[in-house]
């Protein structure tokens, strides 16, 4: 891993602060910063009768558990080069027994994963499986972006231990909106902790 400290990630960073402020969010710093993430939330912005509304929410396929009725809402690649960013199950073999290899080329094959994307919620990078199988316009519209993406990157909540991702690390995020100017310090701190979780950067 880079260092929290990294210029890199400082200018990444300093861009996140700066995207996060009104006019571009709802509230500005402050609303990014303390909005929850829950249906409650969001019933505002997709609710048919209240006045005009424009939202955007990076989690891809799991918006369908906040908003009824795909009308509700659209789809576009982000980030918008080619890349999609998200999280996903792996099936692995601890053994070379014949039997665990047997089932991992069964899971291979679309028939194999095709009763779990009609059923929805469930998108595969299998090539060989129609689009015709997903049940919706956009589970087919998420499939092809998958499908035809130059390059895959795991979400960094899934790729982060629980010590750090699920308190320390959205605080710290909600410290940087609140107080950008004490980015550097706050960076400082997230790379000490996870040093701490995940050793020195660059193991």
């Amino acid at each position: 891993r880079i260092p929290w400290t990294d210029p890199a990630v400082e200018q990444a960073a300093q861009h996140f602060v700066t995207l996060l402020q009104a006019p571009w969010v709802m509230g500005g710093s402050e609303g990014a910063a303390t909005l929850p993430l829950t249906p409650k939330s969001f019933a505002r912005a997709f609710d048919p009768e209240a006045p005009g509304a424009v939202f955007w929410l990076g989690q891809g396929g799991l918006i369908r558990g906040l908003a009824e009725g795909e009308e509700a809402y659209d789809l576009f690649p982000f980030p918008a080069n080619g890349g999609v960013v998200g999280v996903g199950s792996v099936a692995v073999a601890t053994n070379n027994r014949s039997e665990s290899q047997a089932l991992l080329t069964f899971l291979a094959q679309p028939e194999a994963i095709e009763p779990w994307v009609r059923q929805g919620g469930f998108i595969s990078p299998n090539q060989d499986l129609p689009l015709s199988a997903y049940p919706t316009a956009h589970a087919r519209q998420e499939a092809e972006l998958l499908i035809n993406t130059r390059f895959f990157r795991y979400d960094l909540s899934d790729r982060l231990p629980p010590n750090l991702k699920d308190s320390f690390l959205p605080e710290q995020l909600r410290q940087m909106l609140r107080h950008p100017e004490q980015l550097p310090a706050i960076l400082a701190e997230i790379e000490r902790v996870a040093t701490r979780e995940q050793g020195s950067a660059g193991q």
